[in-house]
């Protein structure tokens, strides 16, 4: 390589798992590249670090974006290089427009096929004189990247486009007539999201995902209607519609194809330039591990284990679980001491801001933040990212050990992730308020008794309130377990009451097994979870933070949909789709 030292790589921290795989690649090709994250001392200042790794660089390679340009870190970075008068590469990721002061400055244009100009960036680094580059600012997009969004787009602009829109019968309809003009809005809305939004790098791996269903169902679920029973069965479809399945039937049944391979690229083949297009926090763990990983060749334990001394500091609402971080910890065969050791900052979503403020004026230079939760940190204690973090929302060690040394980003812990015990104690609080939604329709599927309705309405309400609790850690251990086996009581009651109805239309008693199998596995599930279930609780004792300004996260609505998929699968499991039928 041509600089005489390692290169310098600045980056925006929404281009991070971009600058992360340019970085192992240019390390497999013999290219040292320093990459913050990747190279800084855990429990350091990494902002000090970070400038020394500057100041040694001999070549400084700044990944060009939107937000890279926007960003006042990366400007002071690319300001302090140029005052050394360091060599400055720019690898443009997206279209953008360069500050004055980097007019002059080598270009190398990523924003096509990643190896070519890779090639390109490797060749420019080895040559001895600097020279600009030519630059030419037209759309691009990599190959993997256009073939998703073809396989995404194509179905649903091309199944309205064969439509028949001109068609009118004369038994049509007034409704008939307004869908028929508000499909092609609705079309043009979806494939804004479909495409434009994945093009423009705004989507995660499961908002690709369920696009790709969608764009399924869109012309999957038309054929299937059709081929069952025919074009009548296609009753409150646009005339239109009706007529280009008819008469089309084999080009739409392709169209339907294209999303399924979509599909299959992402779940199958993985290409890794989606990994590099996804938003930073946003991309699959086991995406980024099996791309990652298998370049880097990585494989390094948790830090977390690598503890000789440490000591523990967190919020007092958060002691049961600072209790069983600790004995985690110890297990490793580390000891808790107060001099010369790491402080192991545990930080959940009950943290207050006003605690973290006030330790953090009193944190040693060895500091290692543990996320125990998913967490919202304002932009004041953005510092606190510069520091080694680890992600320990599924509370288990030895999960860690299976990043292989990938660490995580700051980005990804304000999605859902929680652990084993509390998942399934939300599951059976989730499943029983399903049952609730079942239950009054399989008394009587024509019409719902008013009493038991009401009786059901309020459990699954309740069950929900609760589930919603149990997720945001509001609820004491003790409040939780008496609210728990009432609900549960009373649901059982509310069956033995459904089934009595239910037997006087002669319904098969049998019905009730799925019931009775649930019943009985329910309190052997109910004790197992509790002892592993009390880390999760807030400490007894602690004043209510009802209004103290916590790291707590943006609501999710992650209870009401598991409600909705137990609702489904009760509803198979005691056959109500075949009686309402």
């Amino acid at each position: 390589m041509g600089t005489g030292g390692p290169l310098f790589i600045s980056y925006s921290r929404k281009d991070y798992y971009f600058a992360e795989s340019l970085a192992f690649h240019l390390l497999r090709r013999g290219v040292a590249a320093w990459l913050d994250v990747k190279d800084l001392t855990p429990g350091g200042f990494w902002e000090r670090d970070r400038e020394a790794a500057l100041d040694a660089a001999e070549c400084f390679v700044l990944v060009a974006s939107p937000e890279s340009v926007k960003s006042p870190h990366v400007r002071k970075e690319w300001e302090r290089a140029k005052v050394q008068g360091k060599r400055i590469v720019i690898v443009l990721r997206r279209r953008v427009r360069l500050p004055q002061e980097l007019a002059d400055c080598e270009v190398v244009d990523f924003r096509g096929a990643f190896a070519p100009s890779l090639r390109r960036l490797i060749q420019r680094l080895a040559a001895n004189e600097c020279r600009s580059a030519r630059r030419r600012y037209f759309w691009k997009l990599p190959p993997w990247i256009l073939a998703l969004a073809i396989t995404l787009v194509i179905p649903i602009a091309a199944y309205f486009l064969l439509a028949n829109w001109s068609s009118s019968s004369k038994d049509s309809d007034a409704f008939e007539a307004m869908i028929r003009v508000l499909l092609p809005v609705f079309a043009l809305l979806l494939l804004w999201f479909l495409g434009f939004s994945f093009v423009r790098r705004r989507m995660g791996m499961t908002h690709v995902m369920v696009c790709f269903a969608f764009a399924i169902a869109w012309t999957i679920y038309p054929l299937a209607l059709f081929w069952h029973s025919g074009a009548a069965g296609l009753e409150g479809y646009a005339s239109g519609i009706r007529q280009a399945i008819t008469e089309r039937s084999l080009e739409i049944e392709l169209l339907g194809a294209l999303p399924l391979l979509g599909l299959l690229i992402v779940l199958v083949v993985q290409p890794e330039e989606l990994l590099r297009w996804t938003p930073t926090g946003r991309a699959w763990g086991w995406y980024r591990e099996r791309r990652a990983v298998k370049i880097a060749e990585l494989e390094k334990n948790s830090s977390l284990k690598s503890l000789d001394c440490f000591y523990l500091l967190h919020d007092p609402i958060d002691r049961q679980a600072a209790d069983r971080l600790r004995k985690g910890i110890e297990q490793t065969g580390a000891k808790e001491a107060t001099t010369d050791a790491t402080a192991v900052v545990l930080l959940t979503n009950r943290t207050r801001e006003e605690w973290l403020v006030h330790n953090a004026q009193q944190l040693p230079a060895k500091v290692m933040t543990v996320v125990g939760t998913m967490i919202q940190l304002p932009e004041r204690f953005d510092w606190l990212w510069r520091r080694e973090w680890i992600d320990f929302r599924h509370w288990n060690l030895d999960r860690l050990d299976r990043k292989k040394g990938l660490l995580a980003v700051p980005e990804a812990v304000t999605g859902t992730r929680f652990p084993v015990p509390v998942r399934v104690a939300h599951h059976l609080l989730c499943s029983m308020a399903g049952l609730c939604m079942v239950l009054p329709t399989l008394a009587n599927p024509k019409e719902t008794e008013d009493a038991q309705g009401i009786v059901a309405m309020t459990l699954l309400i309740w069950q929900g309130v609760l589930g919603r609790r149990l997720l945001r850690r509001t609820i004491l251990e003790r409040t939780f377990y008496r609210g728990w086996v009432i609900r549960v009581l009373l649901v059982m009651c509310l069956a033995a009451w459904t089934f009595g109805t239910a037997l006087e239309r002669d319904v098969s008693v049998f019905r009730a097994a799925p019931l009775v199998v649930f019943f009985a596995a329910w309190p052997m599930l109910w004790v197992r979870n509790r002892r592993e279930l009390g880390f999760w609780f807030p400490s007894p004792g602690v004043p209510s933070l009802k209004n103290a300004a916590t790291l707590s996260t943006r609501r999710n609505w992650q209870t009401l949909l598991w409600v909705l998929a137990w609702f489904v699968v009760w509803a198979l499991a005691l056959g109500l789709f075949g009686e309402i039928s």
